[in-house]
């Protein structure tokens, strides 16, 4: 017995599937060229010039070293008393507070032979409202190597302390170096909290000969 040949069309999906509707003509996708995106023309300013910057306007800083509370540090380059006009104070807050009037002694540059000990002094004032007493100290934060055999200051007689307002010579001795060269070292004052403040206080000098 002959079996009867299904003549339904095969649906779309089995078209494809199959390849059986071979009536369908292929119609490619259409694809878009650059020539078919529109292009958006964006504004302009209309001459309007662009804005400048006032260099002049720009706030300034500047900056000088500050030595790390609780350690002793070395530096090459230290702030010169010399180059600080009289009556500078800084680093300061209300109750610590000392002001550098003037070098006393040893000029920055003195030419001193080798091996020599001498006595550095600056005059300072205490424009703070704490007492310098007990458990202060002027304390050798840095310097060249070698060194000028540098010490520090601690204020524990009642004799060194100073009130508010009152004007000392600090004074540090020190030892040339026996190699020619030029030596600098530099102090600053430090509270019985440990903090540090007022103008580092510095030495320079030149030794020309050998020991």
């Amino acid at each position: 017995m002959q079996r009867r040949r299904d003549a339904r069309p095969y649906p779309r999906y089995q078209c494809a599937e199959y390849g059986a509707c071979r009536n369908n003509t292929n119609t490619p996708v259409p694809t878009e060229t650059i020539s078919s995106v529109p292009t958006i023309a964006l504004p302009t300013l209309g001459g309007v010039a662009s804005p400048t910057l006032n260099a002049a306007a720009l706030p300034t800083f500047s900056f000088v070293n500050t030595p790390v509370t609780g350690g002793v540090t070395t530096q090459a380059l230290v702030l010169p008393t010399s180059q600080a006009p009289v009556g500078t104070a800084s680093f300061n807050d209300a109750c610590n507070s000392l002001t550098f009037e003037g070098d006393v002694t040893i000029p920055d540059g003195t030419i001193l032979p080798p091996g020599t000990n001498f006595k550095k002094e600056w005059a300072v004032r205490n424009t703070g409202t704490c007492k310098w007493d007990d458990g202060y100290s002027f304390v050798y934060i840095g310097g060249t190597k070698p060194d000028l055999d540098p010490v520090n200051f601690e204020f524990k007689k009642s004799s060194d302390f100073v009130a508010p307002g009152q004007g000392i010579n600090l004074g540090i001795n020190l030892t040339t170096p026996c190699t020619p060269g030029k030596y600098n070292g530099t102090w600053r004052m430090r509270s019985d909290s440990g903090y540090y403040f007022g103008t580092p206080l510095s030495v320079y000098v030149e030794v020309t000969k050998k020991c």
